[in-house]
């Protein structure tokens, strides 16, 4: 019986463990959108590590309409984009980034 016990307690823990995975994979950016979005479109992003259980480094943008577009992180355009943002939010603050 405390075999039978052990058994239903490995399959769950399997079990868990997988669909803990799948939970964290879920929202991770498997490839990079190669169309650069207007600054003017993103309401802000952000960052993407392997270290998060994701496959690959990203910068996710979050668009006006509610959409998440994930980029490169080592393309040009993305870091203008960032810089862009950046820039908005030191003029809502009144404040400049050194």
């Amino acid at each position: 019986m405390a075999r039978c016990n052990l058994c239903v307690v490995a399959v769950l823990f399997l079990a868990l463990n997988v669909f803990c995975e799948q939970a964290a994979a879920a929202g991770c950016c498997y490839s990079y959108s190669i169309k650069p979005l207007h600054c003017s479109r993103i309401r802000g992003y952000t960052i993407q590590t392997t270290k998060d259980a994701c496959n690959i480094d990203a910068i996710v943008f979050h668009s006006i309409g509610n959409r998440n577009i994930c980029a490169n992180p080592l393309d040009k355009w993305v870091m203008d984009r960032i810089e862009c943002l950046n820039r908005r939010v030191d003029r809502i603050n009144g404040s400049t980034r050194k």
